[in-house]
């Protein structure tokens, strides 16, 4: 997943979708629990595009 977002913002199209979504609470946790120091630089990234779509918000209503 790493390679195939490099040089992207999105998975599955040139805007935000309901993959990016669906994969963003395991993605967005995983600079947090990755056993070993692996370069993960475009998954890790990643969450800042979802982040950044007007209005989105976690959960519990938080803005993310």
């Amino acid at each position: 997943m790493d390679g195939y977002l490099s040089g992207r913002a999105w998975l599955a199209a040139d805007h935000g979708t309901i993959a990016d979504i669906s994969c963003f609470g395991s993605i967005a946790i995983l600079p947090d629990y990755v056993y070993e120091r692996v370069n993960l630089d475009n998954l890790t990234a990643w969450p800042v595009s979802l982040r950044a779509l007007f209005g989105a918000i976690d959960p519990e209503s938080y803005p993310l």
